[in-house]
């Protein structure tokens, strides 16, 4: 449903910073506390449309804000989240969004 299309709106539109932040804001929504929803968002391509997202529009707080906060939620108690956003990132050191600028 509605986690697929936001990630897909995502990859449809990279250029747009405007959609980036927009489905950036719902995902760290949907993300918070919600372990549904969390493996939802990873299984439909969410941490690489997030991190190609800070990376296209790094001088974009909007974007970098609500992508990297939905990648937070994202690795809260999950090892296997924060693994995979290290290796999409480049960083096994990767722990705030700043570090994708």
């Amino acid at each position: 449903g509605g986690i697929g299309a936001l990630v897909a709106a995502m990859r449809s539109h990279p250029g747009n910073a405007d959609v980036q932040w927009r489905c950036g804001s719902a995902l760290r929504v949907l993300a918070f506390a919600h372990r549904d929803n969390q493996n939802a968002i990873v299984a439909a391509g969410g941490i690489v449309a997030l991190v190609d997202a800070i990376r296209a529009h790094r001088s974009n707080a909007d974007v970098v804000w609500r992508c990297g906060a939905a990648l937070d939620n994202l690795v809260l108690d999950d090892a296997a989240n924060q693994t995979a956003i290290a290796a999409r990132a480049g960083s096994a050191l990767w722990s705030t969004p700043c570090a994708l600028t």
